[in-house]
């Protein structure tokens, strides 16, 4: 079995545990993956977000044609209300979005939008204002945003059949430390067991991990892609820190931990 690393090569950062000859190996189904990685990305954005100030609004963007979606859409009717509200209200536009499919084919978009208290319904209705030229929108006061983006996230199980080159889902509007932990989770298990939202952390050039300047390749390598998966063969294992991650929020001793 022929094998190239994920990372690039260079120096073992200290305390590396090669494993290579045990042949640990891992499917990831591609579908699946991105289905994880969509259902976190937005859970914790809607959290984020609906701890801000505003009134949030549930948008519905549809479509008259079922072939008259392109990716631009809804990228420049969310940039003509952010000008909008910034230039009428002073206000930072935060946002998410999660795109499904209608039973005819065509894709609609659920938006959540977080806005001033003066903000109407008629103000939010992006057809009638020219915003959105596709087909029609609607707009409905949130009563409880985080469940309402939940439950379209929970049906995500057929992203491969969304138009191709289509994103699944968008975010805007995030703070800085909303942003900070955004990030976190998507970092690699023994990435986030060495850092906190406030630690610096970049892939390399090449690849690998930079973390509070410590470089580590990556645990993994691939062997295989097949059609819709990618087969992993372990490379190496980290060992424990001492340390046990509470979210993407703080790590705090193990210890403690267990002693709380």
């Amino acid at each position: 079995m022929r094998l190239r690393a994920a990372e690039g090569e260079g120096p073992q950062a200290p305390g590396l545990v090669p494993s290579i000859n045990n042949v640990e190996t891992l499917k990831v189904e591609h579908l699946q993956a991105r289905c994880t990685r969509l259902r976190k990305n937005l859970g914790l954005a809607a959290k984020s977000l609906s701890k801000g100030e505003g009134q949030a609004w549930m948008l519905t963007l549809t479509y008259a044609a079922v072939d008259g979606w392109k990716p631009s859409h809804i990228r420049e009717a969310l940039a003509h209300l952010r000008k909008w509200l910034d230039r009428e209200h002073a206000w930072k536009l935060r946002y998410l979005w999660v795109m499904e499919l209608q039973k005819r084919g065509a894709p609609h978009y659920h938006v959540v939008v977080w806005v001033p208290g003066g903000v109407s319904a008629a103000d939010l209705h992006l057809d009638s204002r020219g915003w959105w030229a596709h087909g029609f929108t609607n707009a409905v006061k949130a009563v409880a945003p985080v469940r309402y983006v939940m439950k379209y996230v929970s049906k995500f199980d057929s992203v491969h059949s969304f138009p191709k080159g289509a994103r699944c889902y968008g975010i805007g509007g995030l703070d800085a430390v909303g942003a900070r932990c955004r990030r976190w989770i998507n970092w690699p298990t023994f990435v986030q067991a060495r850092a906190d939202v406030n630690t610096p952390v970049a892939r390399t050039r090449g690849g690998g991990w930079l973390v509070a300047g410590a470089r580590y390749l990556s645990e993994w390598g691939v062997s295989a892609i097949g059609r819709g998966y990618t087969r992993l063969v372990r490379l190496r294992t980290y060992p424990p820190t001492g340390l046990q991650p509470v979210g993407p929020y703080s790590f705090i001793p193990a210890g403690v931990a267990a002693a709380a």
